[in-house]
C-alpha cells in the first residue's frame, strides 16, 4: 500500500490547485487505487499481485499529473470562474460601497441645508472606508475556494486597482493644462 501511496504523491505533486481540492483528489486517487485491490483480492490474487496490478493500471504518475493538470486547468470556463468573478465581485462591492458612501454624503449635506437637523440632531453615519479590506479577502477566498492557484488570489487580491486608472484620468482631464505649446491635455494623453 506504501507504493501506491507513493504513486498517488507523484501524481499530485505541485498541482495548481487549492489545497482542499487537492486533499480531494488524494483521496479520490487513492480510493480508486483500495478499491481495484480489493476487487483483485476477491477475485483471489494474492494481496502483493493485486497491489502490483493495481499499480500497472494507474500507469505512470507523470502522465496521470499530465492529465489532471489538463483537466483542471482546461475548460472553457475556468479563468471566469476562478479569476473573473471574484475580481468582478470585489470591483463591484467597492463600487457599491462608494455609491452607499456618496448617497450618505448627499443626505447628511441636505440634513444639514433643509433645518432637518432640529428634529433629527445626529447626522446618518456610514464609515465605509474599512469595507475594502475584508472585501478583498473574501474575492481572495473566494478563488482559492474554486480552485485558484496562488498567482492566480493575488492577481484577485490587486483586481481594484482597475478602479485606480478610470480614477488618474478622470483627475487628469479635470486638470486641463496643455501639453507643451498644443491643446492636448494631459487627461488626452492618459485616456
Amino acid at each position: 500500500m506504501d507504493r501506491l501511496r507513493g504513486l498517488v504523491d507523484q501524481a499530485c505533486r505541485d498541482l495548481p490547485v487549492g489545497l482542499h481540492r487537492l486533499e480531494d483528489i488524494r483521496w479520490e486517487l487513492t480510493h480508486h487505487l483500495d478499491d481495484t485491490v480489493r476487487e483483485l483480492e476477491a477475485a483471489g490474487t494474492s494481496r502483493g499481485d493485486a497491489i502490483e496490478q493495481a499499480a500497472m493500471r494507474f500507469g505512470d504518475p507523470a502522465q496521470v499529473r499530465a492529465q489532471l493538470i489538463e483537466s483542471i486547468q482546461g475548460g472553457p470556463g475556468a479563468m471566469w470562474r476562478r479569476v473573473i468573478v471574484p475580481a468582478l465581485l470585489i470591483i463591484g462591492a467597492l463600487l457599491l460601497s462608494q455609491v452607499a458612501g456618496y448617497g450618505v454624503s448627499a443626505f447628511n449635506r441636505y440634513w444639514v441645508d433643509s433645518g432637518l437637523c432640529k428634529r433629527w440632531p445626529v447626522p446618518l453615519m456610514l464609515p465605509l472606508g474599512w469595507l475594502p479590506i475584508p472585501v478583498v479577502f473574501a474575492g481572495c477566498w473566494l478563488c482559492g475556494a474554486r480552485g485558484g492557484t496562488q498567482k492566480e488570489c493575488v492577481v484577485v487580491g490587486f483586481s481594484p486597482l482597475v478602479l485606480v486608472v478610470p480614477f488618474l484620468a478622470y483627475v487628469l482631464l479635470r486638470l486641463g493644462f496643455p501639453l507643451l505649446s498644443g491643446s492636448t491635455t494631459v487627461g488626452t494623453v492618459v485616456v
